[in-house]
């Protein structure tokens, strides 16, 4: 998020004026990775936030706008203490905050390095917050290696050797001031000539001095969403999101920027992997169907087995295995049999083969087409979802693919899954799997006025039926539905009919020491016959 150092120096330019003698009242941590200093001075009260978040590493002035911080009290030692001064290392991610109870040291490196540490006058860590350091170890400032860019390998590139040489310009930077040069970034520093040598150090110092001097900060994004701080326009990203007198405000608005961004990342990420199952599923669904198909053959079989059985004069013969006689066209059948059964037998069960599989590769070529349309309708989501930036167009296609595609499952607060199953009207039921599961969806998941079913006086799965109008019964006929999934997935899946008793959540009181008991107040009962969820609207 931050391309280079010299912009903490410059906001800490901005804010050491403000803080300087000011008194640290408190220090809050949200979090692993966010550390807010609350302090005052006179009367004024102000407040500077710490982003310790591998990528999102700043510290700026925190505003106003965002409210009253909130947060876990950390390193007290520090309350009450006056701020000595505010001071950024050069050519460090390093900030530096002495005070009279200790100096915090702020090291921002934007990696998984970055950390706030408390030290007193000898080194001693009295709190540490983000990584590896520990209270009560002796600390010492991390060393980078520092070497002119023109002492790196021959192989090296030019941008590597900018970006990690003494002056740490970073990759953006490196190339920015390549192209500023007209130099391609990629060329080996073997095949610089000593006027574009010349040429570069010059131009380094002209930039340094530029980005410490530059009156202004420009909030940039990459071509992959990610916000960028720079404190000049770069060639390389010509998108700006925003111009800023302040540096510290161009920060706060990009940390805001880039938690969005890793929020539609991590949504992008999660649904890439949801349609890399379902394309899955449907290409072994596709797989299975054109499998089915290819005994379309054993159909006309089994009809002229139980034809030719018919044929026979002893059709109440038992005790064979097997029975070879001519075909209609004088051709040799050996016919299997189970000796168990009669002839007559035997002829019935193979023309019931051949009525099911009749009814399956009917409906497998029913299903073959449906399977590659939606084979095709996820190439198409698939090439949206590379084309989505923003949370709301993710959001979006996440509603249209959950349309498509309703959750079979999902999970639920405290762990575990549920079933899911979407039903009319806007209305879901969610199907526990085993006891912990019960109870977790009951007394975690579900909210007072859902509606809890349970198959009465047998042992089953909890549902909660979820609509859109609060505290008011769904239809009948979607009540009986969801009370019939319900019985489908209780020990009284067998009987011809089961009484499922419904309340409102709020009703539903949890046995101590048996995990998913309940006791119901206020109940109804609704007859239904068990269910099987493939009859279901279901995901």
């Amino acid at each position: 998020m931050v391309v280079h150092w010299t912009t903490l120096v410059r906001v800490v330019e901005e804010l050491r004026a403000e803080c300087t003698g000011a008194v640290l009242e408190r220090l809050l941590l949200r979090g692993r990775h966010e550390l807010i200093l609350l302090y005052r001075r006179a009367e004024q009260h102000g407040a500077i936030h710490v982003a310790l978040s591998p990528g999102a590493s700043a510290l700026f002035r925190r505003p106003s706008a965002w409210g009253e911080p909130e947060g876990t009290a950390w390193a007290p030692m520090l309350w009450g203490a006056a701020i000595q001064t505010l001071h950024a290392r050069y050519g460090e991610r390093i900030v530096e905050l002495r005070t009279s109870a200790g100096t915090l040291w702020l090291l921002l490196f934007g990696t998984a390095q970055s950390s706030a540490v408390l030290t007193d006058g000898s080194g001693k860590i009295l709190a540490a917050a983000g990584a590896r350091w520990r209270a009560g170890e002796s600390f010492a400032l991390p060393q980078r290696p520092s070497r002119a860019w023109q002492e790196f390998p021959p192989e090296t590139s030019c941008e590597d050797a900018l970006a990690r040489g003494a002056a740490a310009l970073g990759k953006l930077y490196a190339r920015e001031l390549c192209r500023r040069c007209g130099i391609e970034p990629t060329l080996p520093l073997s095949e610089l000539g000593e006027a574009h040598r010349e040429r570069l150090r010059s131009a380094m110092a002209v930039l340094l001095e530029e980005l410490l001097q530059s009156p202004k900060t420009y909030l940039l994004r990459a071509p992959d969403g990610a916000p960028v701080v720079s404190a000049i326009p770069l060639q390389e990203l010509p998108k700006v999101v925003g111009v800023y007198a302040s540096p510290s405000d161009a920060l706060a608005h990009a940390l805001r920027l880039w938690e969005r961004w890793r929020k539609a990342l991590a949504m992008a990420a999660a649904l890439g992997q949801r349609l890399e199952r379902l394309s899955g599923l449907v290409q072994q669904q596709i797989r299975q169907a054109q499998e089915h198909l290819q005994h379309a053959g054993e159909l006309e079989r089994y009809r002229h087995w139980g034809n030719l059985l018919l044929a026979q004069p002893g059709l109440h013969q038992r005790g064979m295995s097997q029975l070879c006689v001519r075909g209609w066209e004088g051709e040799q059948n050996c016919i299997p049999l189970k000796p168990e059964r009669s002839l007559y037998e035997n002829a019935q069960h193979f023309f019931q083969q051949a009525r099911r599989l009749e009814l399956s590769l009917e409906r497998a070529r029913q299903r073959l087409p449906q399977l590659w349309a939606l084979q095709e309708q996820l190439q198409q989501f698939r090439a949206q979802l590379q084309q989505s930036r923003t949370e709301r167009e993710l959001r979006m296609l996440e509603r249209q693919l959950e349309q498509l595609f309703p959750e079979r499952e999902r999970a639920i607060p405290g762990g575990g899954r549920v079933r899911v199953f979407t039903l009319a009207e806007g209305y879901v039921l969610y199907v526990g799997k085993d006891a912990e599961s019960n109870e977790r969806l009951t007394f975690g998941f579900a909210r007072p006025h859902d509606l809890f079913l349970h198959a009465r006086g047998v042992p089953g799965a909890h549902g909660i039926l979820r609509g859109p109008h609060k505290g008011k019964l769904p239809p009948a006929h979607l009540l009986e539905r969801a009370a019939a999934i319900v019985a489908y997935y209780s020990q009284a899946r067998g009987s011809a009919m089961v009484p499922v008793a419904y309340t409102w959540r709020k009703y539903v009181r949890k046995l101590r020491k048996v995990p998913g008991a309940v006791r119901l107040e206020r109940e109804e009962v609704v007859l239904v016959a068990p269910c099987a969820p493939a009859a279901e609207q279901s995901g």
